[in-house]
């Protein structure tokens, strides 16, 4: 945490913007790697791709085999995917936008030369994140019935978006309209952290999302 303070004080006041990003991106990957591998972080089912354990093999030959409780956590548990795509898609946008800002992108006297490695690293794990967003919008049931509130063409309207996100995703996968698709994308996420991530009442009475877990979900929106 003391890390990340430092390195938020001194990117806020220009001062050594490229290292201090830098690092933050470094703290930001340590600090999510730490956390999964540690096993202390616990999202609820709507955070997780899960997949099912195999039946036990029954001791008994009339018995049939057994099947695992639906749960989280546990021996006798459902067996958690690694890939959890709502939480560390927005990560590793995170740690994307750090890598742009470390490459020099947006300084206005710029002194050095921009990295265009760290730039086209940052800009592919944003594409990333955008081929998440778009994968929730097709097998997603919570994200789906989240945007359908709120669209008023309905399933059409949804389409629409979901071939946006992946039109999106190219641009900065390939490294072409990157501007023009970072604009579109600035206007798009704040109206859905205020419609769709803002939504309280559906994410946490609805759907039984841990409250600081939405909440982290915003900030991580608003810092893309």
């Amino acid at each position: 945490m003391g890390v990340a303070v430092l390195c938020a004080s001194f990117m806020s006041f220009g001062v050594k913007r490229r290292w201090f990003a830098l690092g933050a991106a470094l703290q930001l990957a340590v600090a999510t790697y730490a956390a999964h591998v540690g096993g202390h972080v616990h999202y609820g089912d709507w955070l997780k791709v899960r997949r099912a354990q195999p039946p036990r093999p029954s001791p008994h030959p009339l018995t049939p085999p057994s099947q695992p409780p639906l749960g989280l956590g546990g021996a006798q548990g459902v067996t958690v995917a690694r890939w959890q795509v709502r939480m560390y898609s927005r990560t590793i946008a995170i740690i994307g936008g750090f890598l742009i800002l470390a490459s020099g992108a947006g300084e206005l006297y710029r002194q050095k030369p921009r990295s265009r490695s760290l730039q086209s690293t940052g800009q592919v794990f944003l594409g990333i994140y955008l081929i998440c967003q778009a994968y929730s919008l097709q097998h997603s049931k919570e994200d789906r019935l989240a945007y359908l509130n709120h669209l008023l063409g309905g399933e059409l309207a949804l389409q629409l978006l979901f071939i946006l996100y992946g039109l999106l995703a190219l641009a900065f996968l390939s490294g072409y309209y990157v501007r023009a698709a970072a604009q579109v994308l600035a206007v798009l996420l704040p109206l859905a952290i205020l419609l769709i991530d803002g939504n309280l009442g559906y994410w946490h009475d609805s759907r039984r999302v841990e409250f600081w877990n939405q909440m982290k979900l915003i900030g991580q929106n608003v810092g893309i």
